[in-house]
């Protein structure tokens, strides 16, 4: 919870200005492309430079909370950018200004607004980007406090929308959105809790909506094998969204909001969630002997494995063979001594190498099990 809350305990953005300008070094020096796979050009670039109004960073450093599940974006626009349509892996759904997402009622630190006034450069408690202003509210101190003296329910299932007693609609939360109980009937068979709206000038207001007991649960939820293969349940078959994209989750996505069910609170991208917890280094193992490693080491639902890239969920054995829990875009494979793509797009349970046919009708073994290079264990063995 203090990771969670760390972001109403700033005075000033952390990370300065360099994550307000690594978008603009990054991308300006090569050839990236719009929805329309025309070329981004300098003009482009430099309307997105000016609207950023990089000389106000950390002039504003003021509190609010997100009032819905919103994008954060690297540049202060919700057009995209691609690299080449023609590469292996690249286009949609790889839009590189998509950052992250948050959900509702998550706390947020503002830098500065847009010269435009449309967006607010905001860290989250995971991360940090340009969010639209629409989707946050200025809190005060005293809303804080009011805030975080509830303890807090996390949803547990996705796409539960909140709702008031009159049916009205607020917004959508998924599972890992964290909100406080403002009651709890023991009788009863949903928790009170409160979201936040913006009201006049901004500002939040608090509201009561009511949340099915069935979809969230008191956080943090206790890690059972049981409880752990019901969260991980929820994900699977959930199309893949690059950084959240089309408030879709990826790889890293996936393992955060599973681990913030049982609070645990993981970095949102894969390779910084690759440098926690106890590592074990396999990366110059045969794909057979990681399988072994795993098998003897590895804890299900506390073990993650990772790659250049990419972050996996170990969530067991099935007939011998450990399994793993994945939101992934494509698998690699070779024929005939050339590397093709198998696209997958979605959240899925597979063995390390799994198999897929070929146009032959032959199966074939990915590659994705080559790449694992850690397995990371959270929590005590």
């Amino acid at each position: 919870d203090e990771k969670f809350f760390a972001p109403w305990s700033q005075d000033k953005p952390v990370g300065g200005v360099d994550l307000l300008l690594w978008g603009f070094r990054a991308f300006s020096r090569r050839k990236v492309f719009g929805e329309n796979r025309q070329p981004r050009s300098r003009e482009w670039f430099g309307v997105q430079h000016d609207n950023a109004s990089i000389e106000s960073f950390g002039t504003l450093n003021r509190k609010a909370i997100s009032v819905e599940e919103a994008d954060l974006r690297v540049f202060p626009t919700q057009d995209p950018l691609f690299y080449s349509f023609d590469e292996p892996g690249e286009g949609y759904p790889f839009d590189y200004l998509q950052n992250s997402t948050v959900q509702p009622g998550e706390p947020l630190f503002v830098s500065h607004i847009s010269k435009d006034g449309m967006w607010a450069f905001v860290n989250a408690s995971t991360a940090s980007g340009w969010m639209d202003i629409r989707r946050l509210a200025w809190i005060s101190e005293a809303q804080i406090e009011e805030w975080k003296k509830h303890s807090l329910c996390v949803v547990v299932k996705d796409n539960v929308p909140l709702l008031d007693s009159e049916g009205v609609f607020y917004a959508l939360s998924k599972v890992g959105t964290i909100l406080p109980i403002s009651r709890d009937r023991t009788l009863a068979d949903c928790y009170e809790v409160l979201i936040a709206i913006r009201g006049s000038g901004g500002n939040a207001l608090f509201r009561s909506v009511s949340l099915d007991k069935k979809a969230a649960v008191a956080k943090p939820f206790p890690m059972t094998k049981w409880n752990a293969a019901f969260i991980a349940s929820q994900f699977i078959g959930e199309s893949y969204g690059w950084g959240g994209l089309n408030l879709k989750r990826d790889c890293s996505a996936t393992t955060r909001d599973f681990f913030t069910v049982f609070g645990i609170w993981l970095p949102r991208n894969s390779k910084a969630q690759g440098q926690i917890g106890q590592k074990i280094d396999v990366q110059n193992l045969s794909v057979c002997l990681k399988e072994k490693r795993i098998k003897e080491e590895g804890i299900p639902f506390r073990t993650l494995a990772t790659m250049p890239g990419h972050v996996m969920l170990y969530i067991g054995e099935y007939y011998g063979m450990p399994i793993f829990l994945h939101n992934v875009w494509r698998f690699r494979f070779l024929e005939e001594g050339k590397e093709y793509s198998h696209i997958v797009g979605r959240a899925v349970i597979t063995p390390l190498n799994p198999r897929i046919k070929s146009e032959k009708g032959e199966l074939i073994e990915t590659r994705i099990g080559e790449r694992v290079s850690h397995f990371v264990i959270l929590g005590d063995k």
